[in-house]
């Protein structure tokens, strides 16, 4: 056999074992608690609230979380007329050289109608694998901002029962193709005196 042809075979043999990225999915940290899971919590006027809203990953299961915002804590609140949910994660992947993120889906209630306004800013996401809150202050980069309503007479933030729910999922990929994670999905319950899981 010609040493032209033994290259051949070795090239050949070595696209064979290039696949996509395995083993994807959204977790709260690169190995051990939480997987199928992210974090959240609540940042307004330039720091987090953490006593308005938190959540570690703990609260997961089956792809699906139900978690609290305190909204006794949220209608103490003044200081903006607005707050955001940042969602810290990272996208578990074995062979992948880049990663990208989705955040979508979102529904509420709102007991009162016009006392509050959900909505999904995604205009911009951080592309590294790790977007835990220690990497980046505002997580994957997009979130969920919840804006007041309310006038002169003061902001208004919801009432207890309220909700928001949204889907988070990630895509890693290599010159092979791209594999994507579950999508996993929270729901945040306006309740009083309860910040989170």
């Amino acid at each position: 056999m010609s040493f032209i042809g033994t290259v051949g075979i070795i090239a050949q043999e070595g696209q064979a074992a290039v696949s996509a990225p395995s083993g994807v999915s959204v977790a709260t940290t690169s190995s051990g608690n939480y997987d199928d899971a992210f974090k959240t919590q609540a940042y307004g006027d330039s720091s987090y609230q953490t006593d308005i809203h938190y959540q570690a990953g703990s609260v997961f299961s089956s792809n699906t979380g139900e978690t609290q915002l305190d909204i006794t804590e949220l209608n103490n609140f003044s200081a903006a007329s607005n707050i955001v949910i940042y969602i810290g994660a990272y996208l578990r992947a074995t062979g992948a050289t880049s990663y990208s993120w989705v955040l979508s889906n979102l529904s509420y209630a709102a007991a009162l109608p016009g006392t509050w306004t959900p909505s999904l800013v995604t205009s911009s996401y951080n592309t590294q694998q790790d977007n835990t809150y220690s990497s980046e202050i505002d997580g994957i980069g997009a979130y969920v901002n919840i804006q007041a309503g309310g006038g002169r007479g003061g902001l208004t933030w919801g009432n207890a029962n309220d909700y928001i729910e949204f889907d988070v999922k990630g895509t890693a990929t290599n010159s092979a193709g791209s594999t994507n994670s579950d999508t996993i999905t929270l729901k945040i319950t306006w309740t009083a005196g309860d910040s989170g899981d």
